[in-house]
């Protein structure tokens, strides 16, 4: 019977292609615990992670926009959407 394979820790930029997941709760099993590990041991990666969560904790607690359809497809296009 052989070992499963070891995985190479995360860097910094996987961790962030991963962050946006990592936040909403929807990594689980070896990937989560690869992010975890590298903040864990990442100053960068646990501050920069931190301020991410808090800023979209912050946006979701902002009450329903409100705005025109001709301000919202001006804001999309200055977007590029």
């Amino acid at each position: 019977m052989t070992e499963p394979a070891e995985r190479t820790p995360l860097g910094c930029f996987e961790v962030l292609a991963r962050l946006d997941a990592f936040v909403a709760g929807e990594l689980d099993g070896a990937e989560l615990e690869a992010v975890r590990a590298h903040v864990a041991g990442c100053r960068n990666c646990e501050s920069f992670g931190g301020y991410y969560a808090r800023t979209i904790e912050a946006v979701r607690r902002l009450p329903p926009s409100t705005e025109s359809a001709a301000v919202r497809r001006r804001l999309l296009a200055g977007f590029g959407g």
